[in-house]
């Protein structure tokens, strides 16, 4: 009778509670579920799993957070979810440093204008995730796909989340291959198959050569969330891909030789301190090097004020003459504002800001181009923030370019008697139609360079091919200071729960049940029912001892 009740019990009491059983795969129906993106997990120099998430798998119940009524703690059973629209530098370190089982971070939803104050704390948030390490699960998500849990979540109900992910595999390393993708518009480099792989020795050309570089990987706080924008890695690869576009066109039409050997370089793992372009560098034929004469690195080319950096390292009059001609270029294209930063490179650092101080290291006349006055730091060059996709960047990038094809014409063909303007007049000049099909690219496709998808370098050669076929891909495995892990996606599933009230409160009536039915089936005498538990537990001591 007793053991008939208890289990009457306790079916009433898990049919009232509500709580799924999770201990098992499809035990119980999800609420909703939703895509997440972990935060950057990785070590560096020896230091294995020191920096970022270095926890997932998130089990616990959910909590909004809310700034105005949040103390200084959160219990470690609960799930923060912080909408990071309306973040103010204040929170950052107090949401960081609560006692919780896991953090959720929502993107700003689409069109959701942000004030300054909150740019300032999101950036704020990732430069601590990514230089600082944490114990417990760091995710972000995009308010379109938890739109529904918010709606849940305001209501009166209790949920717990789920992470998706299989808990028994831990962290993998993950190996990062580094792609260069060369165009050579030499003489001697005539039409033929695409070579891939191996160091691809220079083709013979007795001219003087200018090489333009630019990557197209991102890395950020969030790999998979990396900004599908051109405001980092994609304007300067959609430069370049527009640029050898012109100039193979050019090159097909032109009766007139070049003066100069003219090489694209379009490189990935420029967040990895520039390896690619390392890599390339260190492998090129050696009698190419010394024909270089020029190296323009594109970075950021999405605003009108553009910022011509230079190494101290290089004299005053190669500076002073390169800025002169681009300035003389500059004032012919209305709205382009050009100023020059000539800036000693600092070799005790462990990072090269700018792409061009690799080359000034081989002594080579080297210059970034960018609409950055100054460098962040190489991880954190992606900010959430930079997610938009802004419609003016396209005619301003288009100019950008126009500007940069009219500099090249003024060395590649110095006694052209016509204006070099008119070489990249109409539609022989850079098309917004090309660049918005290139924006939709780059803007469609996250780019992190440890998680980069095959796809991506796939599609840049098809690219390059349907312009030229002068052009060659080299391939490296990335084997320095940084070590990246897995997992990066995942899905959480949400269950409907009862409070914790609520569920203490049952557990203290099932305990008061318990010892009612006790006594009941002793004879209803308390006295042997204490008895009854001290033959059960004999190392427990439920009765008084008499006095003397």
């Amino acid at each position: 009778m007793f053991y008939m009740c208890f289990l009457l019990f306790v079916s009433l009491f898990a049919a009232a509670s509500g709580a799924p059983d999770l201990s098992s795969a499809g035990a119980s129906t999800p609420a909703l579920a939703f895509p997440v993106h972990r935060a950057l997990h990785y070590g560096i120099n020896g230091n294995p799993a020191a920096f970022g998430s270095r926890k997932s798998h998130i089990r616990a119940l959910a909590k909004m957070y809310d700034a105005r009524k949040a103390s200084g703690t959160t219990p470690t059973h609960e799930v923060l979810l912080v909408p990071l629209e309306s973040l103010l530098p204040s929170d950052v370190p107090r949401v960081l440093k609560a006692s919780t089982a896991g953090i959720v971070f929502i993107l700003p939803a689409a069109g959701v204008a942000i004030s300054a104050e909150t740019e300032d704390a999101i950036f704020d948030l990732e430069t601590r995730i990514v230089q600082e390490g944490f114990d417990v699960p760091l995710y972000f998500t995009e308010a379109d796909d938890v739109a529904g849990v918010l709606e849940l979540l305001r209501g009166s109900g209790t949920y717990t989340f789920v992470d998706k992910g299989d808990k028994s595999l831990p962290p993998m390393k993950t190996s990062v291959t580094a792609q260069t993708l060369l165009v050579d518009f030499s003489d001697g480099n005539g039409k033929g198959a695409v070579s891939v792989g191996g160091k691809g020795r220079a083709a013979k050309d007795d001219r003087p050569a200018i090489v333009i570089v630019a990557s197209h990987d991102t890395l950020g706080v969030a790999p998979t969330l990396a900004p599908r924008t051109l405001r980092d890695g994609g304007s300067g690869a959609t430069a370049t891909l527009e640029l050898i576009r012109m100039y193979s066109r050019l090159f097909s039409l032109q009766n007139t030789r070049a003066a100069y050997r003219l090489l694209f370089v379009l490189s990935s793992s420029s967040k990895l301190n520039h390896f690619g372009v390392k890599q390339w560098l260190a492998e090129v034929d050696y009698g190419l090097i010394d024909k270089v004469e020029f190296v323009l690195c594109l970075d950021q080319l999405t605003q009108p004020e553009l910022f011509f950096h230079m190494s101290r390292k290089q004299s005053e009059d190669e500076s002073t003459m390169l800025f002169r001609t681009m300035q003389t270029v500059a004032e012919r294209i209305p709205g382009i504002q050009l100023k020059l930063i000539n800036k000693k490179i600092n070799v005790s650092h462990h990072e090269m800001r700018w792409e061009h101080e690799i080359f000034v290291h081989k002594k080579l006349v080297a210059a970034t181009l960018s609409s950055l006055q100054s460098p962040r730091p190489l991880f954190l060059r992606s900010s959430l923030v930079d997610r938009r996709k802004d419609a003016d960047i396209v005619p301003v990038l288009s100019r950008n370019i126009q500007f940069v094809a009219n500099l090249l014409s003024l060395f590649l063909f110095p006694a052209l008697n016509t204006s070099k303007e008119e070489l990249f007049s109409g539609p022989s000049g850079a098309q917004q139609a090309h660049i918005t099909a290139l924006q939709g690219f780059f803007t469609n496709y996250a780019r992190p360079v440890p998680f980069q998808s095959g796809k991506i370098s796939s599609t840049l050669l098809q690219t390059i091919q349907a312009f030229t076929s002068k052009v060659t891909a080299h391939e490296s495995t990335y084997k320095g200071n940084y070590v990246f892990y897995e997992h990066t996606d995942t899905i959480i599933e949400m269950y409907e729960t009862r409070s914790i009230q609520f569920e203490l409160g049952l557990m203290i009536m099932i305990l008061a049940y318990l010892g009612v039915l006790l006594v009941l089936y002793n004879g209803g005498s308390v006295r042997q029912a204490l008895e009854a538990l001290q033959d059960l537990f004999p190392s427990r001591s439920f009765l008084r001892a008499k006095k003397n």
